[in-house]
């Protein structure tokens, strides 16, 4: 909204008003819903990499790259199932 102010120059309520148009209301909370979701699995993700860093400082790296390749694969993979299981049941 802000960008399209500045950089468009489309007023608040117009944004709003053209929002509200185009986009449903469940879409927003789907995306609300996945929010959390994903950073869950981040969190774990990068815990559980976390606890596999030896004592050297080269694992360090080599776990922050691999937690990094993780969390980008599951939160994709998550994404599609989260889309297949809303698809079957209608949402």
């Amino acid at each position: 909204m802000f960008a399209a102010k500045m950089e468009l120059n489309i007023s608040y309520t117009q944004f709003i008003a053209r929002l509200q148009e185009v986009l449903d209301v469940r879409h927003f909370w789907i995306g609300i819903i996945k929010g959390p979701i994903f950073a869950l699995v981040i969190a774990l993700i990068g815990s559980f990499r976390g606890f596999q860093v030896a004592d050297d400082t080269e694992s360090i790296g080599t776990q922050t790259t691999a937690s990094v390749v993780n969390s980008i694969f599951f939160v994709i993979a998550f994404d599609a199932l989260i889309s297949i299981l809303l698809t079957q049941w209608g949402i």
